[in-house]
């Protein structure tokens, strides 16, 4: 491989982890980390069971099972949910919303500071990746630029 084709694979592969990164920050982190704040304030905590899907939990595939104002509330755990060693039926505690049982994440996580952590974690990558891509098309540029030209 030539190094000006290096050069734009890394462009590329820098691009295609930025756009990677942005994504699970405004689509995943950003959403979780605003509800997780907003239980840890408004929340109302319980035991649930829990109940797996067919995939993983990050992916928005497992559920949790409660009683709520006397009534049975089978609610999906939101995409991010780290639920590692959770068995199918096993007991977990919950934080939901009152007036909207659906909104529900387990009580290990409800911890503003780690959701926004991470969310910070997850942009900073991304914009590490951006700049990755910037900086070599800057170099690339500049070697073109200063290549003596043939006529």
């Amino acid at each position: 491989m030539r190094p000006t084709t290096q050069a734009r694979v890394f462009r590329v592969v820098c691009l295609l982890f930025a756009l990677v990164f942005g994504a699970v920050t405004v689509f995943v982190m950003l959403p979780m980390s605003r509800l997780v704040a907003d239980l840890a304030a408004n929340g109302t905590q319980t035991v649930g069971t829990f109940h797996t899907g067919s995939g993983s939990c990050r992916l928005g595939n497992c559920r949790v099972e409660f009683q709520a104002g006397g009534e049975r509330v089978v609610a999906s755990l939101p995409v991010g949910t780290s639920a590692k060693r959770r068995l199918d039926g096993e007991r977990v505690d919950i934080v939901y919303r009152a007036d909207d049982p659906q909104r529900v994440v387990l009580a290990h996580q409800v911890s503003v500071r780690g959701t926004r952590y991470q969310a910070v974690f997850t942009g900073l990558l991304a914009l590490t990746s951006l700049s990755g891509a910037v900086a070599w098309t800057v170099k690339l540029r500049r070697a073109r630029a200063a290549e003596p030209r043939v006529t």
